[in-house]
């Protein structure tokens, strides 16, 4: 079982009932698990690989369309770390590879996908 802090298990939990009972913007939560089935959506996010990772990680998602996307890395506080992604792209499957600045500790990270008028929360872990 995965050791995540207090607060940020207390996080997702009040993202998972605030988003699951009203408009179920939230596609994935925690380590990508779908809370519903969202096969028609026009994109797809990945969990990041490798997880846990030790400084650079790859985030991988596909869009079927044109469309907005943005991408912010925060941490288990969520204090952004960095905006990686914040513009138009073209259908297709994209691979970013993000390093996490040196001077960020070891452990839990946000990844936060949005498109359109969906928001994806990836959890991810820097190890030691």
């Amino acid at each position: 079982m995965r050791n995540y802090s207090k607060l940020s298990v207390i996080l997702l939990i009040i993202i998972f009932i605030y988003c699951g009972e009203t408009d179920k913007n939230i596609v994935s939560f925690e380590d990508g698990t779908e809370l519903n089935n969202f096969q028609n959506l026009p994109f797809k996010v990945y969990q990041n690989y490798p997880n846990p990772f030790k400084n650079t990680t790859v985030i991988q998602f596909q869009l079927q369309k044109k469309m907005y996307v943005k991408i912010k890395i925060f941490t288990e506080d969520w204090i952004l770390v960095k905006t990686i992604v914040d513009k138009t792209l073209l259908p297709g499957i994209y691979r970013i590879t993000f390093k996490l600045p040196q001077n960020l500790p070891p452990g839990q990270y946000f990844c936060q996908f949005g498109a359109e008028n969906y928001t994806v929360i990836i959890l991810m872990t820097k190890s030691g």
